[in-house]
C-alpha cells in the first residue's frame, strides 16, 4: 500500500499544529503486553510513538515506522523526555 502526497501533508500538518492529541496506547496493546515476551517489535504507523513508547518502556526494541516526519520528530522527542529507546523511520 502507498500512501498519497495528500496524506503526507495532512499527516504532517496535524502533527504540527498539535491537533492529533493520543497519548495512552491502544488498549489491545496494553492488554497483550503481559502475553508477549520482550524482544524486538514494530509499530507500524506509529504517529508520534504513543504504542512504541509504551513497548519501550517495558523493555522491547521498538522500530517505529510512519509516513510523517512531524509525527515521528514528536515521537523522538518524547523518546528522549522519557528516556527511552526507539527506531523512528519515515516510509
Amino acid at each position: 500500500m502507498t500512501m498519497s502526497k495528500q496524506d503526507l501533508e495532512k499527516w504532517n500538518q496535524r502533527y504540527a499544529e498539535d491537533s492529533y492529541r493520543k497519548g495512552n496506547p491502544v488498549t489491545l496493546v496494553e492488554d497483550w503486553l503481559p502475553e508477549i515476551p520482550v524482544g524486538k517489535a514494530l509499530d507500524v504507523a506509529c504517529g508520534a510513538g504513543r504504542n512504541a513508547l509504551y513497548l519501550a518502556r517495558f523493555g522491547h526494541r521498538v522500530d517505529a515506522i510512519d509516513i510523517s516526519p512531524e509525527g515521528l520528530k514528536i515521537a523522538r522527542q518524547r523518546a528522549a523526555e522519557q528516556d527511552l529507546e526507539i527506531n523512528p523511520t519515515t516510509i
